[in-house]
């Protein structure tokens, strides 16, 4: 169930209603509404004539995710794959989709920051390892 969208920051409320839209398109509007998610993707390049792959792009996509039901702790939302549902809880610090557009960008740029610190993290150890491997000092080490 991707119905994801471009996400274009210039103009977010186009964006948000572009994703709500191709939602509806497939399947009836959701009687409780939609809960948001950002996510990057990677797309794969075509093959050059010489079956040799280039190079592919990264796309930022919002995903509008209908809400099953709703209670008090929070919201029920289908699964990706269009086959069973999903709890999303109110109160956590990380949730999976939230209500709405902002605080999904907000998500998705906490998640990216972290990712980015993990993988320089795993560089710098990789550095390390590798002076300590060959006597080069750091500043050698590419």
């Amino acid at each position: 169930m991707a119905y994801n969208t471009p996400w274009t920051p210039r103009e977010p409320d186009k964006a948000v209603a572009a994703a709500i839209s191709r939602v509806e398109q497939r399947r009836e509007p959701a009687p409780y509404g939609y809960l948001f998610r950002i996510e990057d993707v990677n797309y794969a390049g075509p093959l050059d004539e010489y079956d040799m792959p280039t190079p592919g792009r990264l796309a930022i996509e919002i995903e509008a995710i209908p809400i099953r039901s709703v209670t008090k702790c929070g919201w029920t939302i289908e699964a990706r794959n269009g086959h069973g549902w999903r709890f999303v809880s109110r109160e956590t610090r990380k949730r999976y989709a939230l209500p709405t557009w902002r605080e999904a960008v907000e998500s998705f740029v906490a998640r990216k920051e972290r990712q980015a610190s993990i993988y320089e993290a795993r560089a710098s150890k990789a550095r390390y390892a590798i002076r300590e491997a060959t006597g080069l000092p750091l500043s050698l080490v590419k």
